[in-house]
């Protein structure tokens, strides 16, 4: 081995490195360099602090067609709705005179409908009557017999009383009591005919009169011989009352004088 061998081979391979030139680094124009007091690591942090806060030219130009074109969007939307609106008007106007002319018709059939109630209750009651009418009218008879009874009963227990017997007296004034309660079954009732009362030819018969000189008394009912009955309700009488009445006569005058005689010598 020769000297020149033997230096070759003890040359290591890190000193072999080390002999040949350093690549020379570019310095990054996005990286200032540290002021004076301020050190390498701080300066690299204010940098990047500074690109997060500000959006980069690329993103913005980015953005702001995207915005634009929302934009663009609500302001068609804008106009699409009041464009609807405009076009809703009359379908709301038809709608509302619509109504209008449904509510007034459920008023005329409302109206309509209570008036074919009261056409129909009035109905009702007509039958009702005609009814009743035809029953007092069939019974009539029967009705006239009943109110005889009661009176001659009524008559007979004052005749009774007249005479002391009061326990006649007090039974025959209960049955004519049970006979005025079956009366009233039928939906009859007493006109309530008083001696002392006017006389009124709608409701009393007069059966016999009898003369006063007060003319106060004239057509005054002296006795009550039957009483009357009509339907509860109604004017017309059934059963006219029998009454004996007062009838005014006036004193009969006083003769007149006779013309006195002259004597004749």
């Amino acid at each position: 081995m020769t000297s020149a061998d033997h230096d070759n081979a003890a040359v290591p391979p890190s000193e072999e490195l080390s002999t040949q030139p350093h690549a020379t680094l570019e310095p990054d124009p996005s990286i200032e360099e540290p002021r004076e007091g301020e050190s390498m690591v701080e300066s690299l942090g204010e940098t990047e602090s500074r690109a997060m806060a500000e959006p980069s030219t690329a993103e913005s130009s980015r953005t702001e067609p995207v915005l634009r074109e929302d934009s663009a969007r609500v302001e068609a939307a804008s106009d699409d709705a009041a464009e609807a609106e405009r076009v809703n008007e009359p379908d709301l106007e038809f709608k509302s005179i619509v109504l209008s002319e449904v509510r007034a018709l459920r008023a005329s059939l409302d109206t309509r409908v209570a008036e074919y109630e009261r056409t129909i209750r009035s109905l009702h009651e007509t039958v009702e009557n005609l009814q009743r009418q035809q029953l007092t009218g069939v019974m009539k008879p029967v009705f006239q017999q009943f109110a005889d009874l009661q009176a001659e009963l009524q008559s007979a227990g004052f005749q009774a009383g007249g005479r002391g017997d009061q326990q006649y007296a007090e039974e025959f004034d209960y049955f004519a009591t049970v006979i005025e309660g079956l009366l009233d079954h039928f939906d009859l009732e007493s006109v309530e005919a008083t001696a002392g009362s006017h006389f009124d030819s709608k409701l009393h018969m007069a059966v016999q009169a009898r003369p006063t000189d007060d003319a106060q008394q004239d057509r005054t009912i002296a006795r009550v011989l039957r009483q009357g009955y009509r339907v509860i309700g109604e004017a017309r009488v059934l059963i006219p009352a029998r009454v004996v009445i007062l009838k005014y006569a006036p004193p009969a005058a006083e003769a007149a004088e006779t013309p006195d005689s002259t004597v004749t010598g």
